[in-house]
């Protein structure tokens, strides 16, 4: 017999095919990036099966990256994740408007610091570097939280310029003529804390992935330091390999 798109003398697991019926909607456009699915008494009662089954083809969604739940709000479909091409030294913002999306920054935090900074060679205490906390946009949907240190000199023509919506990379080398020439980057995965959460809009169980960045000039001079935290739902990287 069969009850919406689940035939019950198949060999094949009812929480698989109630999964295939979700994934084919979403395939085919039926449903569309923040849609949300129906309650799992919704999808039981619509299926004829169980909560227990739902739960299982839901489960199974999510970790094929089609949809995500958030907790007390129900589950909805993603967006199909960004790539990101580690070859290049791109900054956010050229990278979202090569994707054809407008980004944006939100300044969470500006500030001028004193003491030292490994990462930019900066061994003095009484050293100062400028400190940035972003938090980056997509068609302002939230995609990261950025933390960014540049050395006080020689860009502190540029503090007062740095405000929402205003890139950086862009600030640094059209007032000051330098442009970043190359850079070290280091990925790991991690779970986002409290503050991270309600920041990027997402559910502690949900990965993010931290970035850690050295940019140098084409003097070998260390430039920037930057963290950044990405959304795991929404980014994959792309590394060409060569042997």
């Amino acid at each position: 017999m069969h009850i919406a798109g689940v035939d019950r003398e198949s060999n094949i697991p009812l929480y698989v095919q109630v999964c295939q019926y979700w994934r084919a909607r979403i395939a085919q456009n039926q449903l569309q990036p923040g849609d949300q699915l129906p309650t799992e008494a919704e999808m039981a009662k619509f299926h004829g099966v169980s909560k227990i089954t739902v739960r299982q083809a839901v489960h199974l969604l999510v970790s094929e990256g089609l949809v995500a739940t958030r907790q007390g709000k129900g589950t909805f479909v993603r967006a199909a994740k960004h790539q990101w091409d580690l070859s290049k030294l791109y900054s956010f913002s050229e990278d979202m408007e090569m994707r054809g999306f407008t980004p944006g920054a939100r300044v969470l935090k500006k500030e001028i610091v004193k003491g030292p900074v490994e990462q930019l060679n900066l061994d003095d205490k009484n050293a100062l570097t400028i400190r940035v906390e972003r938090l980056r946009l997509a068609d302002n949907e939230p995609m990261a939280i950025e933390l960014l240190r540049i050395p006080y000199e020689p860009f502190a023509d540029i503090y007062d310029d740095i405000v929402d919506n205003v890139s950086i990379y862009r600030l640094v080398e059209h007032k000051i003529s330098i442009k970043p020439a190359y850079g070290t980057q280091f990925i790991e995965a991690a779970f986002p804390d409290r503050r991270e959460q309600k920041l990027l809009q997402i559910d502690a169980q949900e990965a993010v992935l931290k970035l850690e960045r050295v940019s140098f000039s084409r003097e070998r001079v260390p430039i920037e330091h930057t963290i950044s935290i990405y959304r795991g739902d929404q980014y994959r990287f792309r590394v060409t390999l060569e042997r």
